[in-house]
């Protein structure tokens, strides 16, 4: 397995992972779980500040 394969496949299961909490936030709302929602709603927010915070360094990832 090539190492571009392995990066491909690792984003991928990042990429799932972060969808599926996004996708379980409100499912555990409405089964008034809010303690979870308010973990998976914090999950979000990291990985949508992480690119945010590469672009304000100066760079994106997809062009380094």
């Amino acid at each position: 397995m090539t190492r571009l394969v392995q990066i491909k496949l690792l984003h991928t299961a990042i990429w799932f992972f972060f969808a599926s909490c996004i996708v379980a936030i409100p499912v555990s709302g409405a089964l008034h779980h809010y303690v979870w929602a308010a973990v998976l709603i914090g999950l979000a927010l990291i990985e949508w500040r992480t690119p945010s915070s590469r672009a304000s360094m100066g760079g994106c990832a997809m062009n380094a």
